[in-house]
C-alpha cells in the first residue's frame, strides 16, 4: 500500500483514538527487536515540548552526532513526525518507502494486538531509528508520560518542561495530578531535567518516589543562551533544559553551539513569515499557559494593530485561554474554526469568550483572513494561532505558503522601522 493507504488504514484499527497503556506496545516492541540501543532523551511537558526538542537537535547535530527525533503532531505531512537528522544529509523527514516498510513490518508483528494511531506511529519511529545505527534518539511524549506510547523506551535522561491544565479528562484535574503523569518517564539513578518554575516540591517528591537524578533548568542559564532565547523568541528554560540534556550526554560548550536553531526552530513556535510585505506570526498556542507566553511575546513587539486569526478545539479552556490575549487593547480577533478536524469549536464559542473586546466570526478560516486583511496599515501585524490545524490551514490554503517558505525571519525584523 502507498503510505496515504497505511495512514487511513491505522487510523481506523482500533476503536478509541486514545487508550492509555503500555501492555499492547510492549508486546509488539518484543516482537519487532527494535529497543533503542543508542542513548534517548525523552521530553514531557505540557508546552514548550517542541522547541526543546528542537534546540536539543540543533545541539546534537551540530556536534555531529546521527540523531533521529520523533514529535507530533505534524503540520503538513506525516513525515515530519519522524526525522533523521544525520552528518551526510542533514535533518530530512523520513520517506515514504522508509515508512511503508515500517508499517509493514508492524502489521506483520502485531498479528491479532489492536493499536491506537499514535501507538502505530510511535512503533513506526522506533523501527525507523533502530535501522540507521544513531547516536541519539529524541522521543517527544504526544500527551502525559506515564501511560503514553513513548514511554515504552527508557530514557537515559527525562526532560519535563512547564506544567499546565491541559487534557484533564486524562491527567487530572490539578496541576500537581499533571505533573505526577509526566514525572512517569522518570527512570531510577537516570538524570531529570525540570524546566519550570513553579511546583518544585512536588516535582521534587515525584524525583525521590522515581529515584531518579533531578536537576533544574537554571543551573545551564548564561548570557550566550539567554542573547539566543532573545534572538529567537524561545523561553530560556527550553534552551536551558535543551543544552543541560547535551552537556550530560557528553556535548562540549562552544561558541558556536546555537548555530542554526533558528532554522531548526519547529514552525508554529512564534514563527515570523514575510507574506506580501506583511508580517504573520505563527503559534500553535492553544491552552492557558501557552496563549498566556504568546501575549507576553506580542507586548514585546511595537506594533499598535495586531489581528489575530483563532481557531481552537472544542476540548480546550476557550475563557481561559484567550483571557490574556483580550488584555491587550491592539488586538482585533477574527474568530472560525479549522475544517480539517470534527473537533473544532464553532465560531459561536469562542465569541462567547470574547465579550467586551473586538471580536468577529467567520464561516471559514479563509474569510477571516480575508477581512483581517482590509484597511492595514505599516503598523498592524497578523498572528495566527489557537491549534495546529488552524496554524495549517491559513498557512496552505489562505496563504498558500509550504513547507519551504521563507519562515527564519530575524525576530530583530519585527520591531525594525516600526513604531507604535
Amino acid at each position: 500500500m502507498r503510505l496515504d493507504k497505511w495512514l487511513s488504514y491505522i487510523e481506523g484499527i482500533h476503536p478509541k483514538t486514545i487508550e492509555m497503556g503500555l501492555d499492547r506496545m510492549r508486546l509488539v516492541m518484543q516482537r519487532l527487536f527494535i529497543q533503542p540501543t543508542c542513548r534517548v532523551v525523552t521530553v514531557a511537558g505540557t508546552n514548550g515540548k517542541g522547541t526543546t526538542v528542537a534546540a536539543l537537535q540543533t545541539l546534537a547535530s551540530h556536534e555531529g552526532w546521527r540523531v533521529g527525533v520523533y514529535t507530533s503532531p505534524h503540520l503538513f505531512k506525516f513525515n515530519e513526525r519522524i526525522v533523521l537528522d544525520l552528518p551526510e544529509t542533514g535533518a530530512r523527514p523520513v520517506d515514504d518507502t522508509m515508512l511503508v516498510a515500517a508499517f509493514e513490518a508492524i502489521e506483520a508483528a502485531r498479528e491479532d494486538v489492536s493499536l491506537t494511531y499514535f501507538e502505530y506511529t510511535t512503533l513506526a519511529a522506533l523501527w525507523v531509528f533502530k535501522q540507521m545505527a544513531l547516536d541519539l534518539v529524541i522521543l517527544e511524549v504526544g500527551m502525559g508520560g506515564r501511560l503514553d506510547s513513548t514511554n515504552i523506551v527508557d530514557a537515559d535522561i527525562a526532560i519535563i518542561t512547564r506544567i499546565a491544565l491541559d487534557h484533564m479528562d486524562y491527567l487530572g484535574d490539578t496541576r500537581e495530578a499533571i505533573a505526577g503523569e509526566k514525572a512517569g518517564i522518570m527512570r531510577k539513578g537516570k538524570p531529570c531535567i525540570y524546566g519550570g518554575d513553579d511546583l518544585h516540591d512536588r516535582i521534587r517528591e515525584l524525583a525521590d518516589e522515581h529515584g531518579a537524578v533531578l536537576q533544574h533548568y537554571s543551573e545551564s542559564v548564561d548570557p550566550a543562551l539567554l542573547k539566543t532565547s532573545a534572538a529567537t523568541r524561545i523561553p530560556a528554560a527550553n534552551l536551558a533544559c535543551a543544552k543541560q540534556a547535551f552537556l550530560l550526554l557528553g556535548g562540549k560548550e562552544k561558541d558556536t553551539m546555537w548555530a542554526n536553531l533558528l532554522q531548526k526552530k519547529p514552525i508554529g513556535r512564534f514563527t515570523p513569515v514575510t507574506v506580501d510585505d506583511k508580517i504573520v506570526i505563527f503559534d500553535v498556542a492553544h491552552n492557558p499557559d501557552s496563549m498566556q507566553l504568546l501575549s507576553e511575546q506580542l507586548k514585546a513587539l511595537p506594533y499598535s494593530d495586531v489581528r489575530l486569526i483563532v481557531g481552537m478545539l472544542q476540548d480546550k479552556d476557550h475563557v481561559a485561554s484567550l483571557a490574556p490575549l483580550k488584555a491587550d487593547p491592539r488586538i482585533t480577533f477574527y474568530v472560525s474554526s479549522p475544517k480539517n478536524t470534527p473537533r473544532a469549536a464553532k465560531p459561536e464559542q469562542l465569541m462567547n469568550a470574547l465579550q467586551g473586546v473586538k471580536a468577529f466570526a467567520f464561516a471559514s478560516l479563509e474569510e477571516a483572513w480575508a477581512a483581517s486583511s482590509e484597511n492595514a496599515t505599516q503598523r498592524t501585524v497578523w498572528v495566527v494561532a489557537g491549534s495546529f490545524f488552524t496554524v495549517t490551514e491559513i498557512w496552505e490554503s489562505a496563504l498558500g505558503l509550504f513547507v519551504g517558505a521563507r519562515h527564519d525571519v530575524p525576530v530583530k525584523y519585527l520591531t525594525a522601522g516600526n513604531t507604535i
